[in-house]
């Protein structure tokens, strides 16, 4: 499990050791085999290790003594630990051959650094699985000054800006074969066609028989006139799909299309229009005597 900050592991590597912990002790009572046998007790701990469980949880960053490191990167190589939570600290050596499934708690940076982190998961050549977990905040605080303080130069914090965008919208895309959008990133062809079948949007396509595609011009242009009562202001998302919302109850006209305009939905088309070139992000900041924040806008284009 890859998380972004070194909390994150830790906390979430006591959650998932805790909730296996209940899972097993669980499956203890309403079974006949001995509750010593398959109890899940402990939690993870500094070296990473939550005992007595047939799926064992550790932890892994670079806050870590030497030695618990180490100690996590050995019992995770030697099959000791079955889950990581780790950053990406955990290094560029791990050449786990077995490893059956990646997750990510939060979005990387780039295409670059997910294709690096996911290309760990079935080096044996069995099936496995990628799941990125994310909040639209995931990405759009690595275009704060924080996390370009590094970069020196404007036009590498643009490339870098341009980058993060590039991840967004492959990632929010919901109906695109995924596989395909990340060898098309590197310049390579799919040798498979349009479709890969594994993918979550292929086999999605795939359950609706191909037939994945709606007409949402109505919606839209409800966005669209909710961005336009801004004027030349940026709209963060939390002003601008409430004003949807409400020009959704008068401008639409079947109850079904009302009643389908929620929040949930208009964020997702927001993405949509994102990606077709209607809106355009902005990193808008404000300044409050010495404090300084920072939030993503949404701007029609020209």
């Amino acid at each position: 499990v890859y998380v972004t900050t070194r909390k994150d592991a830790e906390n979430i590597a006591a959650e998932l050791a805790a909730q296996l912990r209940s899972s097993s002790s669980s499956s203890s009572s309403s079974s006949s085999s001995s509750s010593s046998s398959s109890s899940f007790g402990g939690s993870a701990s500094a070296g990473g290790i939550s005992k007595d469980g047939s799926y064992e949880v550790g932890y892994y960053h670079a806050g870590m003594s030497i030695a618990a490191r180490e100690k996590a990167h050995r019992d995770f190589k030697t099959g000791r630990v079955k889950i990581i939570c780790a950053t990406t600290a955990f290094g560029m050596g791990i050449d786990k051959p077995d490893i059956r499934r990646v997750v990510h708690w939060g979005p990387p940076k780039t295409i670059e650094e997910y294709y690096q982190q996911i290309g760990r998961a079935g080096r044996d050549g069995l099936a496995a699985e990628c799941f990125l977990l994310y909040k639209s905040s995931g990405f759009s605080k690595f275009k704060d000054d924080f996390y370009l303080r590094d970069l020196k130069s404007d036009e590498q914090k643009r490339r870098r800006v341009r980058a993060v965008d590039a991840f967004r919208d492959l990632v929010e895309n919901e109906t695109a074969c995924r596989r395909q959008g990340i060898l098309h990133h590197f310049g390579e062809v799919a040798s498979w066609g349009d479709r890969c079948g594994t993918c979550d949007n292929c086999v999605r396509c795939s359950a609706a028989g191909g037939q994945g595609k709606r007409d949402f011009t109505d919606e839209a242009l409800c966005m669209l006139c909710a961005a336009q009562a801004f004027g030349r202001m940026a709209p963060s998302k939390s002003k601008l799909l409430p004003e949807a919302a409400k020009l959704s109850r008068t401008r639409l006209t079947t109850p079904a299309q009302k009643r389908a305009c929620t929040k949930d939905f208009f964020e997702a088309l927001l993405g949509k229009l994102c990606r077709a070139g209607f809106f355009c992000r902005k990193l808008v900041k404000s300044t409050n005597g010495d404090y300084n924040r920072s939030w993503e806008g949404f701007e029609l284009t020209q």
